[in-house]
């Protein structure tokens, strides 16, 4: 990290597991990508926003191993979970989710409104080695619909073998969630190598993006049979179409966008 780009309230700085440091090139960033462009086109700006959020997705895109096109801007993680949530396919006879005590907790939170749908939470207990390939056999189940793993566990800094765990829930027919929140910035990362089916994470710790900058990543071929319930019209193939009467989703992660998109974090 260099030191002199960015806002440092003490000479060391050991919090970016929680609020990366502020950069300061934040006041130029925002005035660039949002309120410039707000400013000179006043109500014409969609294009030029819309420009700031594909350069978010741009940028993002190599620091997780991914395509921007797979990319949906989120306000949370929280959010992002409870969207990918609510998109699964229902099917016959899987009614488990699987995840980890050592979870950040509003991963538990946001998967536990499951449980109003039939589903049952399986929790592998606290300090279970998770590290191991072998530690993750019950998420591959044939009553399972979904496996949570996180890639760097932010209590022990444990790494879940996220590549093992993805092929193997593939072999299994289960979905794959990745939670890369205290990964992105300090490990590698490789979504289109490890191919699960989704990941979220955030800017707001080490890549020093601030909140609301957080974002959902899904696998080209698992987006085709998920269906949001949360929308809104940037989920639309045709946002400005207007068509009360007609809805289309949107190809590939953009279903997941919702309604108006948030502009100046990704700015």
């Amino acid at each position: 990290m260099d030191r002199d780009k960015f806002h440092l309230p003490g000479k060391h700085y050991f919090l970016s597991h929680s609020v990366g440091a502020q950069p300061k090139a934040l006041d130029a960033a925002l005035a660039r990508g949002f309120a410039e462009p707000w400013r000179k086109a006043g109500a014409g700006v969609w294009d030029l926003w819309l420009e700031t959020e594909a350069r978010a997705r741009a940028g993002l895109a190599p620091l997780i191993g991914a395509d921007a096109h797979d990319i949906c801007l989120q306000s949370n993680v929280s959010s992002g979970i409870s969207k990918i949530l609510f998109s699964l396919p229902e099917r016959a006879g899987r009614t488990k989710i699987v995840l980890s005590e050592d979870d950040f907790p509003t991963v538990g939170f946001a998967l536990a409104q499951a449980r109003r749908i039939g589903y049952e939470l399986v929790f592998l207990p606290g300090g279970t080695r998770l590290a191991d390939p072998d530690a993750w056999a019950p998420a591959f189940e044939g009553d399972v619909q979904l496996v949570a793993a996180t890639r760097v566990y932010s209590n022990s800094s444990v790494l879940a073998p996220a590549d093992e765990i993805a092929r193997r829930a593939r072999e299994a027919g289960v979905f794959s969630l990745l939670d890369i929140a205290q990964a992105a910035g300090t490990v590698p990362v490789r979504l289109n190598e490890w191919a699960p089916d989704f990941a979220v994470g955030t800017s707001l710790k080490y890549l020093c993006g601030g909140p609301g900058a957080a974002f959902l990543w899904v696998r080209g071929d698992t987006a085709a049979q998920c269906a949001p319930m949360d929308v809104g019209w940037f989920s639309h193939e045709d946002p400005f179409e207007l068509d009360i009467r007609h809805f289309e989703y949107a190809k590939g992660a953009a279903r997941y966008t919702g309604g108006t998109p948030a502009i100046a974090p990704a700015a």
